[in-house]
């Protein structure tokens, strides 16, 4: 059972977070959204541009579209352009308003919860780690005892043990065993946590 590094674990969670992922997505949305509405408080420039070749200073039209044809006909362009500037414009005013709210409501809640999966990644490591230890320990208590109860059966074929000894030695055999299944259950159940927090468990029926 491998150490955890809290600063690799806080990382992990930090980036694949499931909680945290649709936190971000909300948070995109709403910059979107945001510059969107931006948008529509600013002014806007649109131009226009025609080009073609003219037949020169003709007084008339047919004069004009017959000399199309001839080599002398000249090129010419023209741009023109409309610049519009909103004034007054409550409507675009208060959606601009309105989703620098939602943007700035939006940035709190991922910091918030980037904190709180920080602090909920480094407690989990910790209880972990003591989940670990404990199994460690009552591992060796389970040799304790099972060597225990081998002696003291031993010991009754020999004559030098009573009844009494040995039931109480597999007695404390059957506790140590199921306070071994305990840790290594409680081991798990934080290892799980662990990983739901870090975006890693996997629930898909196979």
């Amino acid at each position: 059972m491998p150490g955890t590094d809290v600063d690799a674990a806080v990382e992990v969670a930090l980036a694949q977070n499931l909680d945290l992922a649709v936190a971000r997505a909300r948070l995109d949305s709403a910059r979107i959204e945001h510059s969107y509405a931006r948008h529509g408080t600013l002014p806007t420039l649109s131009a226009t541009a025609t080009a073609g070749l003219g037949s020169g200073q003709e007084d008339t039209l047919g004069a004009a579209l017959t000399g199309l044809g001839d080599d002398e006909a000249l090129p010419f362009y023209s741009v023109s352009g409309n610049l519009s500037v909103p004034i007054g414009n409550r409507a675009a005013r208060g959606e601009a308003r309105r989703t620098s709210g939602a943007l700035h409501a939006s940035e709190i809640e991922v910091a918030e919860l980037e904190h709180s999966v920080r602090a909920q990644v480094e407690q989990q490591v910790r209880l972990l780690s003591q989940a670990r230890r404990r199994v460690e320990l009552v591992d060796i208590n389970q040799r304790l005892a099972e060597e225990t109860l081998s002696a003291e059966e031993a010991l009754e074929q020999a004559g030098r043990s009573i009844q009494k000894d040995v039931l109480e030695a597999r007695t404390e055999v059957h506790r140590a065993r199921v306070e071994a299944a305990k840790a290594r259950a409680d081991y798990r159940l934080a290892q799980t946590e662990l990983l739901r927090l870090q975006g890693q468990l996997d629930v898909s029926l196979r």
